[in-house]
Parts: structure tokens; C-alpha cells; sequence
């Protein structure tokens, strides 16, 4: 059964090292949404896009975006777009290394705007 939701996490959680960057989240965000995450540094908000866009593997539990699963990298990649401020290290890696790279666009049509207080 597809979740009606864009994006649903139940308890998603990542740790580095001893560190809990990502502490049980739950969300249902809904299709047609646009959301930001705020919260003070060591929120958890870069981390959660690193999980959310497959650049980093949850520790435990998991979560899915457009009806993937996170472990459906591909599934997941081919129905979103990420603009960080910084690229992710990985992406760091795959422009220094000369690949040739695909930017495609995509118009979806926006129903509401929320934010989602990463320090709650």
C-alpha cells in the first residue's frame, strides 16, 4: 500500500560514533507541502536531510520518501531535489572527481508551507 504522505519517519534515529545526531523523529508530511526544519546548531536538522535524501543510513528504524523506502536510494532520488547550503561530502567527492552530472527539474504544485521545530 503507497502512504499517502510525502514523507513519513516513525522513530527514525542516527547516531555517530556515541553521538545521537537524530533522536527517534516521527513525521507525516503531507504531498503538495513545502516544510523547513529550524532549531539551534546540533539540532539534528542536516543530519535528518542527509537521512531524508539517502546521503547518510539511518541506525535504526526508517522512513519513506515519495513511497520509498530510504533503502531505495535510486526510488528515492529520482523524486526529489535537495539544495543544501554546503553540498554533502559526498557530492564534494563526485564534482572533484570530474563525473558529468544531471540537473533536472521538476514543478510540483505547493498547497501549504510549515516549519518543523527541530528542538522540541
Amino acid at each position: 500500500m503507497t502512504s499517502p504522505y510525502a514523507i513519513s519517519t516513525s522513530n527514525l534515529w542516527k547516531e555517530y560514533d556515541s553521538n545521537v545526531a537524530v533522536d527517534s523523529l516521527t513525521l507525516a508530511l503531507d504531498t503538495g507541502s513545502i516544510y523547513g526544519f529550524f532549531g539551534p546548531t546540533g539540532a539534528g536538522k542536516t543530519t535528518t536531510m542527509h537521512l531524508l535524501t539517502t546521503l547518510a543510513k539511518p541506525t535504526a528504524r526508517s522512513a519513506r520518501v515519495a513511497g520509498h523506502p530510504l533503502s531505495d536510494r535510486e526510488g528515492v532520488r529520482s523524486q526529489i531535489g535537495y539544495l543544501p547550503e554546503e553540498p554533502p561530502d559526498e557530492l564534494k567527492r563526485h564534482i572533484e572527481s570530474g563525473e558529468e552530472s544531471t540537473l533536472e527539474n521538476a514543478f510540483l504544485e505547493v498547497t501549504t508551507v510549515s516549519l518543523v521545530d527541530m528542538a522540541a
